[in-house]
């Protein structure tokens, strides 16, 4: 299974785009700065279809100093999944 991570993926397009790459087989990591109830649900739903599927990161990519801990965090999700896609 790729990876994929999309940012602004908590809402909206991002939540879309998110929904659209666990539906093609893809496990997403939505990274946004809060998780609201809708991408709650869209990963319950997601779970239900391919466990783990969609996952979510809370960062602030406004926060430049905190991007590395993202990164840390992406790396220990997807070590055994392989490369990491970045669609932004």
């Amino acid at each position: 299974m790729r990876n994929v991570i999309v940012t602004g993926g908590s809402r909206g397009l991002g939540l879309g785009i998110a929904r659209r790459l666990t539906s093609a087989g893809y496990r997403v990591i939505a990274v946004a700065r809060k998780e609201p109830p809708q991408l709650t649900a869209a990963m319950e739903e997601a779970d239900r279809a391919n466990p783990g599927s969609l996952q979510f990161v809370s960062c602030d990519l406004a926060e430049i100093d905190d991007i590395p801990a993202l990164v840390k965090v992406v790396l220990v999700r997807t070590a055994a999944a392989g490369r990491v896609e970045v669609k932004a």
